[in-house]
């Protein structure tokens, strides 16, 4: 029996003014049962339907929406355009995975390419060799040798190490600062900047004065014979040493 033919037979209950028979009243009660299951499922509805409403309010959406669709893969950023919510675990854009990629290739090894750096005098003039400079004899200087008495001292250098140059006239064979240069290695570079500073304001008026180089924690002393550009070579020499280059 459908829908209507019940309400039918539910009015006619109501209205019959004769005693209804067994037939219309089992009529009336599934009438009253499908008006009473209708109603229910109407009200749930409604209230299905309010809460979908409530989930899909600005500040939900808003919250829904919070990552980027810029941020998101192909297929994600359809299924979001198509929904107006973006799922929860976006696969990352492939755009962005290779930017990264690349950015991490492109980034050095620590210390890739570098050489040791010297670590006191002889290493320094070690360096100065290696790069071809013309060198005689070299001489490692200890507390009781060295001149001016400053190895091992507070605020002296750490290891002293003097040269001969064989470019130079006169064929010298005993390295000194006069025959070639010397090299100064301090414990730190304050102190080399002193010993930099002192060095240049004892020679003030000198006939044949030092020629100078500081770098770092290292102090060069070289000849006043040797040319400029023999000059240029060792403070290039040792700067690209001290840089690990």
């Amino acid at each position: 029996m459908d829908g209507e033919s019940t309400l039918r037979s539910a009015l006619v209950c109501g209205h019959d003014r004769t005693r209804p028979s067994l037939r219309q009243i089992a009529l009336c009660a599934v009438a009253s049962a499908a008006l009473f299951l209708a109603a229910c499922g109407g009200s749930s509805a409604s209230n299905q339907a309010g809460a979908v409403s409530r989930a899909l309010t600005p500040t939900a959406a808003a919250g829904a929406s919070a990552t980027p669709i810029a941020s998101m893969g192909p297929g994600a950023t359809a299924e979001a355009h198509a929904t107006g919510v973006a799922p929860i675990f976006a696969a990352p854009s492939p755009t962005a995975t290779a930017g990264a990629a690349a950015a991490s290739a492109s980034t050095p090894a620590a210390g890739k390419g570098r050489r040791p750096v010297p670590g006191n005098a002889q290493q320094v003039v070690q360096a100065f060799k290696q790069r071809g400079i013309a060198l005689g004899q070299a001489v490692n200087l200890t507390a009781a040798d060295d001149p001016d008495h400053l190895l091992g001292q507070p605020g002296g250098y750490t290891s002293k190490a003097v040269f001969v140059d064989t470019r130079l006239a006169g064929g010298a064979t005993q390295p000194s600062v006069q025959t070639g240069g010397a090299v100064e290695f301090f414990a730190s570079q304050r102190d080399a900047e002193r010993r930099f500073t002192q060095l240049m304001a004892a020679q003030k008026g000198s006939a044949q004065p030092e020629q100078l180089f500081h770098d770092g924690a290292v102090v060069l002393r070289l000849s006043h014979d040797l040319k400029a550009d023999q000059v240029s070579e060792y403070e290039i020499t040792a700067r690209l040493a001290l840089a690990g280059r």
